[in-house]
């Protein structure tokens, strides 16, 4: 699993699919809301009994997201979970802000979907901020 996060700096972290921080993720974002992930995420790294384990809570504003998993847990349903929140928004997107255009580049494309994320956002009531990332 690899997260970017904008912050203070711009942050990279790097986990193997298969370890606690990476599960803790997923099965945390595959339980929100789409009103939840227009809100802060907080990740914070919580250390297990075990020196070698690192386990993550994952907090939407101050609510601390309880998602539980073990090891019959079917981690293919837990990551398309998890993908089809993001899909939803990115579908909602393009049916409420993109149909009907035609683009002559992918520059108008990226203008257009900026706009759009703009646009939702002022609807939405909620922040947005663009990063650029090198």
């Amino acid at each position: 699993m690899l997260i970017t996060i904008q912050a203070d700096r711009t942050y990279i972290l790097e986990s193997g699919y298969d370890t606690h921080f990476s599960k803790c993720i997923l099965a945390a974002i595959a339980t929100l809301t789409p009103q939840q992930l227009y809100s802060p995420i907080t990740l914070q790294p919580q250390p297990g009994t075990d020196e070698n384990v690192l386990f993550c809570r994952v907090w939407v504003g101050s609510e601390l997201v309880m998602a539980s998993y073990n090891e019959q847990t079917e981690w293919r349903e837990i990551w398309e979970q998890a993908l089809a929140r993001i899909e939803d928004e990115w579908l909602h997107l393009k049916r409420d802000e993109l149909a009907g255009q035609v683009f002559e580049d992918e520059y108008e494309l990226a203008i257009a979907i900026i706009d759009g994320i703009n646009n939702r956002a002022n609807h939405g009531q909620y922040q947005v901020e663009r990063f650029t990332f090198n």
